[in-house]
């Protein structure tokens, strides 16, 4: 299905945040969040098959494709209000959101804090916000900055080539990503997602959620995701997608539409 977008551009704390919108008189709106090292255009299998229904809003996060400069501060509670600044520009008052990985925390986050601007949460790879770490990944958090420094960035982007994806096309889709944001950058945004945790013993999204994890993602944070989400079963649908990897929704994009429009047309409260 073709979607007419507009491209505009919200600049905010030194970064011209790029984003691409497609409206019509419809109140029911999808908001599309890339993973950090990604950019909107992981998402043009599942846009061309959404129906002209829905508003769409895609973006560049900040310090990714063309929202460049980074600008003179970063953090993730930044960029969780880009997205809020963004959606009140737009008069979108609430919406789907659509998060791949930390797009999808993103999301999480602003289901925390704005629950009222949320309709739905597809989850794809994504870890969880709001669960207690394991042992395992706090060793991991705190060990990441100087490994990110130690690790060769030719070696890095390999590495997230491979684990992003066993399609030659999307890792050089990666591959090219990666090179465009460069080892400073990409850095400082996966430091800035680590400040995203914070454990809410009691707390209920009280969503409709759907996780979405590739038969091949051996990332440790989807895997413990996973764990999470299955123990909220009430409010979340877990789908492994087969033939992929961690950037599912490219790997396999005709089962994830199948799966993403299904859930859409489900009136789950």
């Amino acid at each position: 299905m073709s979607h007419s977008f507009d491209k505009k551009i919200y600049t905010r704390l030194g970064c011209p945040v790029h984003y691409w919108v497609s409206k019509n008189s419809s109140d029911n709106w999808l908001i599309f969040l890339h993973g950090v090292g990604c950019d909107h255009r992981m998402f043009k299998d599942q846009i061309n098959a959404i129906p002209k229904i829905y508003n769409i809003l895609l973006w560049d996060e900040r310090g990714h494709g063309k929202s460049r400069p980074l600008g003179n501060k970063l953090s993730f509670n930044i960029v969780v209000e880009d997205i809020i600044k963004i959606m009140k520009r737009e008069d979108c008052s609430k919406a789907t959101f659509i998060g791949h990985s930390q797009g999808g925390q993103i999301a999480q986050e602003v289901t925390y804090r704005y629950p009222n601007k949320v309709e739905k949460l597809i989850l794809i790879g994504s870890n969880c916000n709001t669960k207690k770490l394991t042992i395992l990944e706090k060793l991991a958090m705190t060990l990441t900055p100087a490994l990110l420094r130690l690790y060769p960035w030719t070696d890095l982007i390999k590495h997230n080539m491979k684990t992003c994806s066993k399609n030659i096309d999307i890792q050089k889709y990666v591959e090219g990503c990666y090179k465009n944001i460069g080892r400073r950058d990409y850095i400082n945004l996966i430091l800035a997602t680590t400040k995203a945790y914070h454990f809410e013993e009691k707390y209920n999204p009280n969503k409709a959620i759907l996780f979405l994890y590739g038969e091949y993602d051996n990332t440790l944070y989807t895997k413990e995701a996973l764990r999470y989400w299955n123990k909220i079963a009430n409010t979340c649908r877990c789908h492994m997608i087969k033939n992929a990897a961690h950037n599912a929704n490219q790997d396999n994009p005709s089962m994830v539409n199948e799966i993403i429009l299904k859930f859409l047309d489900k009136k789950i409260k």
